[in-house]
């Protein structure tokens, strides 16, 4: 985990840069498994028919070329600020979402880390505020505080 000192208030900062490997990573096993149980099954079904091998390769490569592009413009659109009271941010490229929430709203803070984040060095930070301690807020991405929110204030 990074210092304290490496943040400076008002002025905004962005996630490790590993966050775009760790997204890709999952993306690319998650799509591994998907395509074992699809486009597998077909290959072993039709053998290597050339436009059954045609198909199946846009089936795999646009979805794949669409995800690098839009990973790479995500991470370009988050930054995150620490002010005296609050800390607020903002991301998205297909949707825009910012977020601010006061610290004295703050109930519990979780740091969580699964394999492949230990590997690449990014971790998860989720914030619980008061009031919305059902759904918390998580940031992702950063070895300290890279923040990627998934509920409402």
């Amino acid at each position: 985990m990074a210092p304290p000192s490496c943040f400076t208030l008002n002025r905004p900062f962005k996630p490790a840069p590993s966050l775009v490997t760790w997204l890709s990573a999952n993306f690319i096993l998650f799509f591994l498994l998907i395509m074992s149980f699809t486009v597998l099954p077909v290959l072993v079904s039709t053998g290597p028919e050339p436009l059954v091998l045609i198909i199946l390769s846009l089936i795999v490569i646009v979805p794949v070329l669409v995800f690098f592009a839009w990973v790479r413009l995500y991470y370009k659109s988050m930054w995150y600020e620490l002010r005296e009271d609050e800390v607020s941010w903002k991301r998205g490229v297909w949707f825009r979402t910012t977020g601010i929430v006061p610290y004295n709203r703050n109930t519990t803070i979780d740091i969580r880390q699964g394999p492949v984040m230990r590997a690449l060095g990014p971790s998860t930070l989720a914030v619980k505020t008061a009031g919305n301690s059902a759904r918390p807020c998580r940031r992702s991405g950063s070895r300290a505080w890279s923040m990627q929110r998934s509920s409402r204030n």
